[in-house]
């Protein structure tokens, strides 16, 4: 994974984590990353390896949001 990649995906998981936080709050989001983050603790804990899970999980809270 390029520099450029690990940065748009940090990027996108912030995103979505913010927005997840808005309605949800920030214990919401501490799950997310502990579940599919392999026990992450923070969004810059995360390894590239768990990047998609995450953001698959923080995408699916959100539309699940507007339902």
């Amino acid at each position: 994974m390029t520099k450029a990649e690990r940065e748009n995906w940090l990027c996108n998981i912030q995103d979505y984590a913010t927005r997840v936080a808005r309605q949800l709050g920030w214990e919401t989001v501490k799950f997310i990353l502990n579940e599919y983050g392999g026990g992450a603790s923070s969004i810059e804990a995360l390894t590239s390896n768990h990047y998609e899970a995450v953001w698959n999980a923080l995408f699916d809270y959100e539309i699940g949001m507007k339902d």
